[in-house]
């Protein structure tokens, strides 16, 4: 009878559990989009009025063969893809002066530190129930949320003031202590 109890109870929570999105998801049950930015449209076919191929012209300009990806990497980089050096194109005052007033002149050289760390908090959100319930006492270490008010507040007076927008320690959110039953799933 105890086994039979504890199968019941096993298929019951089998059951509500089936429902949940998470489990659907670690268990890959849901269904899955394609990605529209993998797909791209080719160039339509076109008959060409005579079926006979045209003398070459020498001195033309050769037909565009190149794929999407190489459409790409050229729209991206510019001539550099083809191994081509670009040449530096002069920079405006107005440009000059949009990145010194965003701060891009003052790069921080932590960066890459910075952004892997990020990619790390990610990549631990994303790990799947069974990872969960197999390394129950590990927390998920949280980044810090702006605080929109205080934070328009200190752009404003910064403006104000004429200092950088960068300017001072960004207000943030402190993040309330957890709720009894979460993080349990």
């Amino acid at each position: 009878m105890k086994r039979i109890l504890i199968a019941m109870m096993l298929l019951g929570g089998a059951t509500v559990l089936g429902g949940c999105d998470t489990l659907r998801e670690s268990f890959g049950l849901n269904k899955r989009a394609p990605d529209e930015f993998a797909v791209y449209q080719r160039d339509p076919l076109v008959m060409p009025r005579e079926f006979e191929l045209p003398t070459p012209v020498p001195g033309a300009t050769r037909a565009d063969l190149s794929g999407p990806r190489d459409k790409a990497l050229q729209a991206t980089f510019g001539n550099r893809s083809a191994g081509i050096a670009a040449a530096p194109e002069a920079e405006s005052d107005g440009l000059a002066a949009f990145k010194r007033e965003i701060g891009a002149l003052r790069t921080d050289p932590q960066i890459r530190q910075v952004v892997n760390e990020e990619d790390a908090i990610l990549e631990e959100e994303d790990k799947s129930i069974a990872d969960r319930f197999r390394f129950w006492g590990t927390d998920t270490v949280w980044g810090l949320a702006v605080d929109p008010e205080k934070e328009a507040r200190r752009l404003q007076a910064n403006r104000a003031l004429g200092k950088p927008i960068n300017e001072g320690e960004v207000p943030t959110l402190a993040r309330k202590r957890k709720a009894l039953l979460e993080g349990l799933l």
